[in-house]
Protein backbone atom coordinates (compact mmCIF):
# COMPACT_ATOMS: atom_id res chain seq x y z
CA UNK A 1 0.00 0.00 0.00
CA UNK A 2 1.75 3.15 -1.15
CA UNK A 3 1.06 6.64 0.00
CA UNK A 4 -0.68 5.05 2.95
CA UNK A 5 -0.73 7.65 5.26
CA UNK A 6 1.29 10.94 5.18
CA UNK A 7 1.45 11.09 1.54
CA UNK A 8 -2.71 10.48 0.79
CA UNK A 9 -3.33 13.42 3.25
CA UNK A 10 -1.04 16.32 0.97
CA UNK A 11 -2.05 13.94 -2.17
CA UNK A 12 -5.51 14.74 -0.52
CA UNK A 13 -5.03 18.54 0.87
CA UNK A 14 -1.64 19.07 -1.09
CA UNK A 15 2.03 19.41 0.41
CA UNK A 16 1.89 23.29 1.62
CA UNK A 17 -1.67 23.25 2.48
CA UNK A 18 -1.37 19.71 4.71
CA UNK A 19 2.15 21.63 6.07
CA UNK A 20 -0.04 24.43 7.30
CA UNK A 21 -3.15 22.04 8.06
CA UNK A 22 -0.55 20.40 10.83
CA UNK A 23 1.15 23.61 11.85
CA UNK A 24 -1.87 25.38 12.69
CA UNK A 25 -3.57 22.21 14.61
CA UNK A 26 -6.52 22.84 12.31
CA UNK A 27 -9.33 20.74 13.74
CA UNK A 28 -10.45 19.37 10.43
CA UNK A 29 -7.12 18.10 9.34
CA UNK A 30 -7.86 15.76 12.42
CA UNK A 31 -11.08 14.77 11.43
CA UNK A 32 -9.24 14.11 7.88
CA UNK A 33 -6.47 12.08 9.39
CA UNK A 34 -8.92 10.09 11.32
CA UNK A 35 -11.24 9.05 7.69
CA UNK A 36 -8.07 8.24 6.23
CA UNK A 37 -6.92 5.93 9.43
CA UNK A 38 -10.12 4.35 9.15
CA UNK A 39 -10.27 3.63 5.51
CA UNK A 40 -6.84 2.33 5.98
CA UNK A 41 -8.14 0.21 9.05
CA UNK A 42 -10.38 -1.07 6.80
CA UNK A 43 -8.22 -2.05 4.05
CA UNK A 44 -5.57 -3.61 6.38
CA UNK A 45 -8.98 -5.85 7.80
CA UNK A 46 -10.10 -7.07 3.98
CA UNK A 47 -6.30 -8.07 3.05
CA UNK A 48 -6.27 -10.13 6.78
CA UNK A 49 -10.03 -11.62 5.84
CA UNK A 50 -8.35 -12.68 2.12
CA UNK A 51 -5.63 -14.31 4.80
CA UNK A 52 -2.73 -12.07 3.75
CA UNK A 53 0.64 -13.65 4.48
CA UNK A 54 2.18 -9.88 4.37
CA UNK A 55 1.73 -6.44 4.02
CA UNK A 56 3.82 -3.51 3.11
CA UNK A 57 3.19 -0.11 4.60
CA UNK A 58 4.90 2.85 2.18
CA UNK A 59 5.01 6.28 2.65
CA UNK A 60 7.77 9.43 1.74
CA UNK A 61 8.53 10.09 5.16
CA UNK A 62 11.49 12.20 4.32
CA UNK A 63 13.35 15.47 2.69
CA UNK A 64 16.50 15.04 1.76
CA UNK A 65 17.75 15.51 5.26
CA UNK A 66 14.68 15.30 7.55
CA UNK A 67 11.45 14.78 8.41
CA UNK A 68 9.20 17.31 6.80
CA UNK A 69 8.26 17.94 10.61
CA UNK A 70 9.22 17.81 14.22
CA UNK A 71 10.06 14.54 15.35
CA UNK A 72 7.65 15.89 18.31
CA UNK A 73 4.51 16.40 15.69
CA UNK A 74 4.90 13.18 14.28
CA UNK A 75 4.83 11.44 17.38
CA UNK A 76 1.72 13.20 18.22
CA UNK A 77 0.01 13.40 14.71
CA UNK A 78 0.64 11.03 12.55
CA UNK A 79 2.41 7.66 14.33
CA UNK A 80 -0.62 7.37 16.21
CA UNK A 81 -2.74 7.08 13.14
CA UNK A 82 -0.08 4.64 11.65
CA UNK A 83 -0.19 2.44 14.93
CA UNK A 84 -4.34 3.02 14.42
CA UNK A 85 -4.39 1.20 11.22
CA UNK A 86 -1.82 -1.56 10.59
CA UNK A 87 -2.45 -2.79 14.30
CA UNK A 88 -5.00 -5.31 12.87
CA UNK A 89 -2.31 -6.68 11.17
CA UNK A 90 -1.34 -9.68 12.87
CA UNK A 91 0.99 -10.93 10.03
CA UNK A 92 3.80 -9.93 9.05
CA UNK A 93 4.31 -6.17 7.67
CA UNK A 94 6.95 -3.95 6.58
CA UNK A 95 7.13 0.05 6.71
CA UNK A 96 8.99 1.63 3.85
CA UNK A 97 10.31 5.01 3.15
CA UNK A 98 12.49 6.92 0.68
CA UNK A 99 14.56 9.39 1.34
CA UNK A 100 17.29 9.93 4.36
CA UNK A 101 15.09 8.83 7.62
CA UNK A 102 16.93 6.28 9.07
CA UNK A 103 18.53 8.39 11.42
CA UNK A 104 15.07 9.35 13.27
CA UNK A 105 13.53 5.71 13.18
CA UNK A 106 15.07 5.30 16.72
CA UNK A 107 13.99 8.34 18.45
CA UNK A 108 10.52 8.03 16.39
CA UNK A 109 9.46 4.93 17.43
CA UNK A 110 9.18 6.09 20.91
Amino acid sequence: MHGFMYMRMYYLRGFENFMMDLALDDSRIRTLLGIVRDYNRAVVGKCIEAEAEYLTFGDDLGLQRSLPMSPAMWRRVIKPCYEASWSPAAIGACRYTCTRTATSWGSLAT
